[in-house]
């Protein structure tokens, strides 16, 4: 059964993949309409062409935190990243990329302060040992995870503790040399919406994806189950680069409640960034 649900006003999803973009020009301002998902993509490799830029963005609470990864090429990849999350946000908040503040929701996550103009900008980061992905949308919570697919991943154990009945037999279905990328794709689409609602990892288990998943990948409005109940996403499914599947997970702010049960009181209960 496919869950797609038709609605007139569908999210449109931009992509940014150059080095010139991931560093924006200084003074540049981004603006960015509701309804509207723009999507930054860059692989380390990249960035370390403007590793000077980046580093000089990122505070220096961050750099001590850098300071403590035993392996150099972990500290480095983190301020790459964490360069260009404040290099990219300060075009939208149209503010110095060092001086815009986090703080931590109930479960831990990152998200805008809300003090001073934000603009309503939401933000969510992923990343593996390769690239990096930063989805930003404005008035709607989103979510975004990247994997890659790992030939050898002992993904029938994972997938027998997280995944539903109904996801493991959909995997099943498909052929023993494809069930992998199965298995991601399930993974991935339930990071993203577990870091669009803010809820704890428990989510990974009761949120049933089986009634949306196809052999193609999604683009659209979906109703994702968890019990009883459901919550309609907008969700965009594609590659990332060699080996890699991008997830983007939105709902609307306003039409939102948390999968965990709790009230939606606001940022700090339910949206998560990463």
């Amino acid at each position: 059964m496919n869950g797609f649900v038709s609605m007139t006003d569908s999210l449109k999803v931009r992509s940014f993949m150059t080095g010139e973009s991931v560093v924006p020009a200084q003074g540049t301002h981004i603006p960015i309409k509701a309804g509207t998902v723009h999507v930054w993509s860059a692989r380390y490799s990249t960035l370390e062409r403007y590793y000077s830029i980046l580093s000089a963005h990122v505070t220096p609470e961050e750099i001590q935190r850098a300071q403590g990864f035993r392996k150099q090429n972990d500290a480095r990849q983190y301020i790459l990243r964490h360069g260009m999350v404040r290099s990219v946000l300060g075009k939208y908040l149209h503010k110095d990329p060092q001086k815009i503040q986090f703080v931590q929701n109930v479960n831990g996550k990152p998200e805008l302060s809300t003090e001073g103009p934000v603009a309503d900008i939401r933000f969510s980061m992923s990343r593996t040992n390769e690239r990096v992905c930063l989805g930003i949308t404005r008035k709607s919570a989103i979510g975004l995870d990247l994997v890659k697919n790992l030939s050898g991943y002992p993904f029938s154990a994972v997938g027998h503790h997280l995944f539903t009945p109904g996801e493991r037999l959909w995997i099943a279905q498909e052929v023993p040399g494809r069930r992998s990328g199965r298995f991601f794709r399930i993974w991935a689409l339930k990071e993203a919406v577990l870091k669009a609602t803010g809820s704890s990892a428990r989510m990974m288990q009761e949120a049933d994806l089986a009634n949306i998943m196809t052999d193609t990948y999604l683009d659209g409005w979906y109703p994702v189950l968890k019990g009883k109940s459901e919550m309609l996403f907008f969700i965009h499914e594609s590659g990332c680069g060699s080996g890699h599947h991008r997830v983007i997970a939105v709902t609307e702010w306003s039409n939102r409640t948390c999968l965990n049960g709790e009230p939606d009181t606001g940022p700090g209960n339910c949206f998560t960034c990463l």
